[in-house]
């Protein structure tokens, strides 16, 4: 959208007329006018001042969009804070249990409460994450799950093994974002619907990413991102248009009224 619509937009969602804004910029009715109509551009201390009022970043006020960064972690990486953190609670309250039970000796409870913890709790804590970065898509996976005990030893220790793997913008042919509802087995199942992005590359083989929570404010410049790649974006399931409704996500999907579904 050109600037000059952006400025009209903005104004006309905040409520202000173009005399009201002027008031504000301590600049003339017809300057904001100009500005509207795309005879002039603000200056620089007038944007900033715009982007003060609007409560919005220059960038989307410029550009329309929110500032999207590279690389971008969609996920989260697992960090060995949270493991000493969780490793510590965990080992206590398993420790605790079992001299409770009096079946063991202190140390040997403690050694299996630790061991409970390494492996077979710790790696339950790993979501495999993927990063869009100005070249590709770079994505984590462990093919066993004794990767994933190796992996989350290593960063526990200092350490760290890459199980990254790259695919290139240009080997990539289309890519698709993709909502599925889980099926129920009763009330009391409230795991989350499937929605992750499909990648079809040129060499045929598929590869599906999740999209998580973090990474949905930003998928509309994401999806904008890859077709400037070249890549063909699909979205049968018109999750862009809903995640920018004031209804959740859940509810639209599924045809609820807000809260209907609590």
């Amino acid at each position: 959208m050109p600037l000059q619509e952006l400025l009209k937009s903005y104004r006309e969602k905040n409520n202000f007329t173009q005399e009201e804004l002027a008031k504000k910029l301590t600049v003339s009715r017809q300057a904001v006018s100009k500005w509207e109509n795309g005879n002039s551009i603000p200056d620089v201390y007038n944007l900033i001042s715009l982007s003060d009022l609007y409560d919005i970043s220059l960038d989307e006020l410029i550009r329309g969009a929110v500032y999207f960064p590279k690389p971008f972690i969609v996920g989260k990486k697992i960090t060995k804070k949270f493991m000493l953190y969780m490793g510590f609670l965990l080992t206590i309250f398993y420790g605790f249990i079992l001299i409770t039970l009096d079946l063991l000796t202190p140390f040997l409870s403690l050694l299996i409460a630790i061991s409970i913890y390494l492996f077979i709790m710790l790696p339950t804590f790993i979501e495999p994450y993927w990063i869009i970065t100005k070249t590709g898509i770079v994505y984590q996976q462990f093919p066993r799950y004794i990767d994933k005990i190796k992996y989350s030893s290593m960063i526990l220790f200092g350490k760290e093994i890459s199980y990254e793997t790259t695919i290139p913008f240009n080997a990539i042919l289309s890519i698709s974002v993709i909502y599925e509802k889980k099926s129920r087995n009763g009330p009391m199942d409230i795991n989350p619907d499937y929605l992750y992005i499909r990648l079809c590359q040129k060499n045929g083989s598929i590869k599906d990413l999740n999209l998580y929570d973090n990474l949905l404010p930003y998928l509309p410049q994401a999806i904008s991102y890859f077709e400037k790649k070249k890549i063909t974006v699909t979205d049968k399931n018109k999750v862009t248009q809903a995640i920018m409704s004031e209804k959740t996500l859940y509810e639209i999907m599924h045809g609820l009224e807000s809260n209907e579904h609590i």
